[in-house]
């Protein structure tokens, strides 16, 4: 009697054990699972970090290359213009020479023709 007391005060305290160590595997592999997350979102936070830090680099790269296309676009603007205001300079010296080249042979036609008028109202008079 006692024998099977004894065995099964046994038995009783080997299925608490091994409930007992149950319960430590389980929480010993919670431990384990939640340490692997956060080992993971630190991991994924530090990538995060790089790919923001990458974009930003990037980005300030776009806006530096896009501010040096707007100024070499400006200098190029103010550059057509200025060949554009001396063309036009150009064109109105030619303009004007031609003109005065006109006038100047108006008058000499003027003149010539006077003379001959002249010379020739002198011989039918003589």
């Amino acid at each position: 009697m006692r024998a099977l007391r004894l065995a099964r005060i046994r038995a009783l305290h080997a299925r608490r054990r091994a409930a007992h160590a149950k319960r430590l595997a389980a929480i010993r592999r919670a431990r384990y699972l939640h340490a692997k997350r956060l080992a993971h979102a630190k991991r994924m936070k530090a990538i995060l970090r790089a790919r923001r830090a990458r974009a930003a680099k990037l980005a300030k790269r776009r806006a530096y290359l896009a501010r040096l296309r707007a100024h070499r676009a400006r200098l190029a603007a103010a550059k057509r213009a200025r060949y554009y205001k001396a063309l036009r300079a150009r064109q109105a010296r030619a303009r004007a020479l031609r003109a005065r080249r006109l006038a100047h042979a108006r008058r000499m036609r003027a003149i010539r023709a006077r003379r001959l008028h002249a010379k020739r109202a002198a011989h039918r008079r003589a």
